[in-house]
């Protein structure tokens, strides 16, 4: 019995500065390869679908929350994308950016969390490979 042919092909460019999700429908690959924007906050009050997402995650201080998402039911922990831009502007010893650099980084356990890297008004920090996992979730979660 052959495997069930999956509805789509996602693809994923999962990068250092930002982050794309592009996909084809297998029923009618003639219609060629769609480019998805995705659902983020963009201010801590408004959600925008971008073409892109930035890899850029905040890890708010307590307190600070954001309304929940319709593709989540997480209230708090690390906010991706544009608005942790606009709050690490702000902040940036909280802001997490260039995480993808951090796993191929020959010096650094990529399972230990030093992420905002030098930042000591972090208390729980990330590991890049928690941060690279929060974009992928985010991208999960808006798709489906």
């Amino acid at each position: 019995m052959a495997p069930k042919k999956p509805p789509y092909l996602i693809g994923i460019d999962l990068g250092t500065t930002q982050s794309a999700l592009a996909w084809l429908d297998t029923d009618a690959p003639e219609a060629g390869i769609n480019f998805f924007s995705i659902p983020q906050f963009v201010s801590t009050r408004e959600v925008a679908a971008l073409p892109t997402l930035p890899s850029l995650l905040y890890l708010p201080e307590e307190g600070l929350t954001l309304p929940g998402a319709p593709w989540s039911s997480e209230e708090n922990g690390p906010i991706v994308g544009e608005c942790a831009r606009e709050l690490g502007a702000h902040v940036p010893s909280r802001l997490v950016h260039s995480a993808k650099s951090w796993l191929s980084h020959p010096k650094i356990d990529r399972q230990a969390p030093i992420l905002p890297w030098q930042s000591d008004t972090v208390s729980e920090k990330l590991s890049p490979v928690q941060a690279g996992a929060a974009f992928l979730r985010h991208l999960m979660q808006v798709w489906n």
